[in-house]
């Protein structure tokens, strides 16, 4: 009368059961095991998790339906569909989880927007797959690639006596991507950062993230109309990177250097530019042009207002010269610098004065 009992395995199982499994000796494995197979993958993934947990971020986890109606808030002008359309499900349990996600933005939003009912600081992340319905598969169905989302608003840091709160601003965000970048070992000579117009963000509040001048994701200040559809308060900040192409370009093995035997010699300048120069530009114009003595390139102060002229701004920059081999003499040190001035005014019409220091 027993439904599972087919085969003299079965019966033979039921007698164990009886007798006591305990009872039964203990055999050894007769072959070896396996070798052990790293997951580079799934590693690096672990890694991005550590970094943003360790730099103050709580990681969130989302479900992956959402409804359209949410993500036409993203946009300006409330339209879902842009870029492609939804994969629907057939039978939704509600209107709020009736399509797989596109973006994490919206739900990361929502997220934010609920925390900043009980706290001042709100800092998250969720690492998760997308659905992209329009680009399917050899098998029809959809793409799923990864995307890492950041939310950040309120303070800059916990309430503590030793410093004076202030609200988040673009380059909190910016800094938690940058410092992603480093611990994953991306070169930060291949990292590039372009302006960017887009939903949901603040126009010349975002930027686009570029790694080999290959996209790889987005970051910047939440538009106004934006933060009042989800309910936000202040001013928020939302990022999304693509996974896969960012662990593309991640570099598992670190290269170092003995320290320096020699003393270097810090050499300022400030070049006057219009604003619409982005210093990242005027940065690698530096590192092109520095030679190999030039190690460090730091931008110390940014000043507008008289004396320099309407829509033009002040970047000062401090350079650090140093020589493996013996110690650079003043006008060594000059010569690179002036290489670098003269390369300044040339390709960037930039007004340039040189500060030793």
């Amino acid at each position: 009368w027993r439904l599972d009992v087919s085969i003299p395995a079965d019966l033979v199982e039921e007698v164990a059961r009886i007798l006591g499994y305990d009872h039964l000796p203990a055999t050894l494995l007769s072959e070896p095991l396996p070798p052990q197979r790293r997951n580079r993958d799934l590693e690096l993934e672990e890694r991005v998790r550590d970094v943003l947990a360790g730099l103050g971020f709580v990681e969130v986890i989302h479900y992956s339906l959402t409804s359209p109606e949410s993500v036409a808030k993203l946009r300006l002008d409330g339209q879902a569909h842009e870029g492609g359309p939804f994969v629907e499900l057939a039978n939704p349990i509600s209107r709020e989880r009736r399509v797989l996600r596109r973006t994490l933005m919206n739900l990361l939003l929502e997220t934010v927007a609920h925390n900043q009912r009980h706290r001042e600081r709100v800092a998250v992340f969720e690492l998760g797959r997308v659905f992209l319905p329009e680009r399917p598969d050899a098998e029809g169905l959809p793409q799923e690639p990864r995307r890492l989302g950041i939310g950040l608003a309120g303070r800059s840091h916990p309430l503590s006596w030793a410093d004076k709160p202030r609200p988040v601003d673009f380059y909190d965000l910016k800094g938690a991507v940058s410092a992603l970048l480093d611990h994953l070992g991306v070169d930060e000579e291949r990292v590039h950062y372009r302006p960017l117009q887009r939903a949901p963000f603040h126009p010349g509040r975002a930027a686009e993230l570029l790694i080999d001048e290959q996209p790889v994701g987005v970051l910047g200040e939440v538009h106004p109309l934006v933060a009042e559809r989800f309910d936000l308060r202040g001013r928020v900040y939302l990022a999304e990177l693509d996974v896969d192409a960012l662990l593309a370009y991640a570099q598992e093995e670190r290269a170092y250097r003995p320290i320096p035997r020699f003393p270097g010699i810090r050499l300022d300048l400030a070049a006057v530019l219009p604003e619409e120069v982005p210093a990242e530009r005027v940065e690698r114009v530096i590192r092109e042009h520095g030679g190999g003595w030039l190690r460090e390139v730091v931008l110390f102060d940014v000043y507008k207002g008289e004396p320099v002229p309407a829509g033009h701004r002040s970047l000062a920059y401090a350079l650090f010269y140093q020589s493996d081999e013996k110690t650079l003499t003043d006008e060594e040190a000059q010569s690179a610098h002036r290489r670098v001035i003269e390369a300044l005014r040339r390709e960037l019409g930039a007004q340039v004065r040189g500060l030793e220091s």
